[in-house]
């Protein structure tokens, strides 16, 4: 039986202090990559794990947020796109990718579509696939309207849109 002990933010700020020459990264619970900027001042540096992978479009602000770098970011559409010549280039089956980018969407009229359109068929298909889910569900025009009204705000809706 394996359980997880309770996160003490608190305990690790004052070993930073004790010990301000270690390199110190807090991992664990930290939800976006607002709430992990904010620990910035007291730690090092700062892992978003479960968080980035079960809404990855939320990383879509770390530029921005973390690096003030304000170059546009790829849309989910974009991404897709991307990951779909990749699979193609490689001569890999798109499970192999798309299994990880079940959150993609979260947060979106659509997430749950896509979710089960990958789960159920995505095993045996083509890599195009994913492309034909993104225009058969509607989801290309929600991810590119979502990353254009966040382009416009400076970049925040994306993460709370995810």
């Amino acid at each position: 039986n394996r359980t997880i002990p309770p996160l003490n933010y608190g305990l690790v700020r004052r070993m930073k202090k004790q010990f301000d020459d270690l390199h110190i990264v807090l991992n664990g619970g930290i939800p976006s990559p607002e709430e992990g900027y904010k620990h910035l001042g007291d730690v090092d540096g700062v892992m978003l794990g479960r968080a980035a992978y079960e809404r990855p479009a939320s990383l879509m602000v770390v530029d921005r947020l973390y690096f003030d770098d304000d170059r546009p970011v790829s849309s989910r559409s974009q991404v897709v796109e991307q990951v779909v010549q990749q699979a193609e280039k490689e001569g890999n089956d798109i499970w192999r990718y798309a299994r990880h980018m079940l959150g993609l969407y979260s947060g979106l009229q659509g997430a749950r579509r896509w979710r089960r359109r990958i789960s159920e068929e995505g095993r045996v298909a083509k890599p195009d696939f994913l492309l034909k889910i993104i225009d058969e569900e509607g989801l290309r025009s929600e991810a590119d309207q979502v990353n254009e009204e966040a382009a416009a705000e400076g970049g925040t809706k994306q993460a709370v849109a995810s």
